[in-house]
């Protein structure tokens, strides 16, 4: 299992918790105090989105740069044969 396979279950265990805590409270607390509650668990939805969204993008950006170094490893790695060839090593 990848990193980012463990931190995204990590998150959605992290918030699946916080939604059984707020719904368990929400039950004991007045209507005012289980709305503030669900509209804090709507925002903590809407953040951990994003922060998925931003996480899958740098993961996309890790994987290009990994393709982009490769490329660049490759190419000096053939530039240094060529240099040893030219001087007959």
């Amino acid at each position: 299992m990848s990193a980012l396979t463990r931190a995204q279950t990590r998150l959605e265990q992290a918030v699946a918790r916080l939604e059984h805590a707020v719904s368990a409270r929400s039950e004991s607390l007045g209507e005012e105090r289980a709305s503030l509650l669900d509209r804090e668990v709507g925002e903590l939805r809407d953040e951990c989105r994003d922060l998925r969204s931003r996480l899958e993008a740098t993961t996309r950006r890790h994987a290009r740069m990994q393709d982009m170094v490769t490329d660049v490893a490759g190419r000096l790695d053939g530039a240094i044969g060529e240099l040893d060839q030219l001087l007959g090593r």
